[in-house]
């Protein structure tokens, strides 16, 4: 068992702020990094696929930013679904809400690519739930 806690908060200027902390027990956790070369790299250096676990997910977290760490744009596409467009980072917190993004099934994957005129480096956490008795 994997003890996972996110800690987060999402602020208006001059308006509220919504404390966004979570503590999720995982079986396990799966990291994945890619390299994404700037759009139209020779030999497909633009794109990557990437294996996602099996069972149910109840976390993801995607961080995707340029060479200098600032916020950075690549589409995601999971094997089934349609592509988002994710700006800086993309996080979802419980099994419901993962299962509206990846579709579920076995040898699911995740697609990545690059449409900008720069590299960019994308970070993916995924944790697997704890099975129920």
């Amino acid at each position: 068992m994997v003890q996972v806690t996110v800690t987060s908060a999402v602020k208006v200027a001059n308006g509220p702020v919504l404390a966004m902390t979570r503590d999720e027990e995982a079986q396990a956790y799966t990291v994945s990094f890619s390299k994404l070369e700037k759009q139209g790299a020779a030999g497909g250096k633009d794109q990557d696929v990437i294996p996602l676990p099996d069972g149910d997910i109840v976390l993801l977290a995607l961080t995707v930013v340029n060479a200098n760490g600032a916020v950075a744009t690549a589409d995601v596409t999971f094997k089934g679904s349609t592509a988002l467009t994710v700006k800086g980072s993309l996080l979802v917190t419980s099994q419901g809400a993962v299962a509206q993004v990846i579709p579920a099934g076995e040898n699911r994957t995740v697609s990545l690519k690059n449409n900008g005129s720069e590299a960019v480096w994308v970070e993916m956490l995924t944790c697997r739930g704890v099975p129920t008795p």
